[in-house]
């Protein structure tokens, strides 16, 4: 995983992590841990979300975070 986060930080391409504050899968130190490797890395905490709930109960808003990402990175293009 370290490299994947060294390529990226080295890119110069914009990591989006978008990250509930109650995953378990993917615990907050992880995401510590890859905003240390990639420090450009903009992180979206999501309240009261675990790693299911994030997408499947936030459908509107993830989708529209996604668009944004999608947006901004063609328009980067």
């Amino acid at each position: 995983m370290d490299g994947y986060l060294e390529a990226m930080n080295s890119s110069q391409i914009v990591l989006t992590i978008i990250q509930g504050d109650q995953d378990q899968t993917v615990p907050m130190e992880c995401i510590h841990n890859m905003k240390l490797k990639v420090p450009s890395a903009e992180v979206k905490i999501i309240s009261n979300a675990n790693h299911q709930s994030l997408i499947l109960a936030n459908k509107e808003n993830f989708t529209k975070d996604l668009e944004h990402i999608w947006a901004s990175s063609a328009s980067e293009n």
